[in-house]
């Protein structure tokens, strides 16, 4: 019996939307970003019986559905949930490994004896969540993750024929009914197989992992070389981790922009990166994290994307320290054409740890100067009221 768990939250920022704003509640919602450039980030299912599906352009999921309701992202509101979504999986064991604000891994081998077999802990995580929070979600539970996340896929609400159908939440694939439930399915849900590797598959006829699993290891070894063949022949055989690996630290953290807009020049360019590294920084910083580099990327107009980075031996420690060394990347630019993205990374992270980046004066235990109070303001009113509730100003 498998004791690996993988939890989906069902179409998560939609549902979120949806809690905070009732009157959206059964129709098709859209979470994106505007203009002719946005993408989908989530649909309810309501959207999704038009075929509107994330990473859809969000001019595409309008002409599917005309009706949809377009909702913008509120990135702090979905952290919100995610640290609720954490607190019902923490009280479950402590084996989590998260891949998304929606999405995590679990192992449950220990937790038998407290909270009863894999079934009852699937459905408890189910309902707890649902109560607590309000969100529905998909569980999958099997021997490793490759099939647990397949499992969860399949136990999520269908659309037949026009129809939303709920489904179990929690979906069991015990090792003797893995084979067929593997095999039934397209080559491309196979987690990691792209659509490159899907079409090469088709051209030789294989569509179903039953008829991938058909073929030689030495086929596959010719065809996509010995590395890409051996990993392909493995998933053909539902041969995944079983172990869940424990969140590692953040290593990079980053927020990109594409605009609806091109740029032109430094004076259209900088005010937007300020606002990048700003978001970033408080991320940053609201997660006890300081950074020694920063990079700062440009998509122009012909699509050239270019990378600038710059690391020092000490942490930034002030935005006003960080966002001084974007401007000097910047400054470095060639601008000569007009710019359709911009994104800002910060990486090499120390931690926060109060003590470390504040001094200690000899009669009191903590001096904060001026812009540390102002960053800690900054940072309260963030939280209190989203990212974009308040900003440094901007020099003209």
């Amino acid at each position: 019996m498998g004791d690996i768990l993988h939890v989906d939250i069902n179409s998560f920022f939609a549902s979120v939307e949806i809690l905070d704003n009732p009157s959206l509640r059964g129709l098709p919602v859209v979470v994106g970003g505007g203009g002719k450039r946005g993408v989908v980030c989530s649909a309810s299912y309501e959207a999704r019986i038009y075929g509107v599906r994330a990473a859809m352009p969000v001019f595409k999921a309008l002409q599917a559905c005309p009706k949809a309701v377009l909702v913008p992202v509120k990135i702090d509101r979905y952290r919100s949930y995610h640290k609720q979504f954490l607190a019902v999986l923490d009280r479950i064991t402590p084996f989590v490994e998260t891949v998304a604000l929606d999405e995590a891994y679990l192992d449950i081998s220990h937790a038998h004896s407290l909270l009863g077999d894999n079934l009852t802990i699937g459905r408890k995580i189910s309902d707890d969540l649902l109560a607590e929070t309000g969100l529905k979600c998909s569980i999958g539970i099997a021997h490793n993750k490759l099939l647990a996340k397949l499992a969860s896929k399949a136990a999520k609400p269908k659309i037949v024929n026009g129809i939303i159908r709920d489904t179990d939440p929690v979906l069991l694939i015990s090792p003797e009914a893995a084979d067929p439930f593997l095999e039934r399915h397209p080559v491309a849900a196979l987690p990691g197989i792209g659509g490159k590797t899907v079409e090469k598959l088709a051209q030789i006829g294989i569509k179903t992992v039953a008829d991938l699993k058909m073929l030689p290891l030495s086929t596959l070894t010719a065809k996509f070389g010995r590395a890409q063949g051996n990993w392909v022949f493995d998933l053909a055989r539902g041969m995944g981790s079983s172990e869940v690996t424990l969140n590692q630290p953040r290593k990079s953290l980053g927020k990109e922009e594409t605009f609806a807009v091109d740029l032109v020049g430094l004076d259209e360019l900088s005010p937007e990166i300020d606002i990048l590294a700003e978001e970033v920084y408080f991320a940053a910083k609201r997660a006890g994290l300081l950074c020694r580099s920063v990079s700062l990327k440009v998509k122009f107009s012909n699509f050239e994307v270019i990378t600038r980075s710059k690391t020092k031996e000490t942490p930034f420690f002030s935005f006003l320290e960080l966002k001084e060394t974007v401007h000097e990347i910047v400054a470095k630019l060639d601008l000569k054409l007009s710019v359709r993205l911009c994104g800002v990374q910060l990486s090499n992270f120390v931690s926060a740890a109060r003590d470390f980046y504040t001094q200690k004066s000899l009669f009191e235990e903590k001096n904060f100067n001026d812009k540390d109070m102002l960053e800690e303001v900054t940072l309260d009113v963030k939280e209190r009221f989203g990212n974009k509730s308040i900003r440094y100003g901007m020099k003209r």
